[in-house]
């Protein structure tokens, strides 16, 4: 689950090496497409069995730009400098949850 206003900790597991890959991680809400690349996220791999965990952090801003009492689309995608491979992960979804106090606080 997802608040508005809040700065959560996204970790999002995908049963595949992507080392050397450029990885993108996309959230979509409504007409809302937010999309962190490598430079955005922490990435660590695992070779046994292979797995890659990316893990996003959310702004406050951000997480206020999603609709209240709504779904979260979130998909990882991924590909090396020369357009091949070219992978994603299937569609997950998650709740956004509703805030009583909105805005960014300080």
């Amino acid at each position: 689950m997802i608040v508005p206003g809040t700065t959560p900790t996204k970790p999002f597991v995908v049963d595949a090496d992507l080392s050397g890959l450029k990885v993108y991680l996309t959230f979509k809400n409504g007409c809302k497409l937010l999309t962190k690349t490598d430079d955005d996220l922490a990435i660590e791999y695992d070779n046994d069995p292979p797995k890659t965990t990316i893990t996003a952090i959310l702004t406050q801003e951000e997480t206020l730009s999603f609709k209240q009492n709504s779904t979260v689309e979130i998909q990882v995608r991924a590909v090396d400098s020369s357009g091949y491979p070219a992978v994603a992960t299937t569609v997950a979804t998650e709740t956004v949850d509703r805030v009583l106090l909105g805005g960014v606080l300080p």
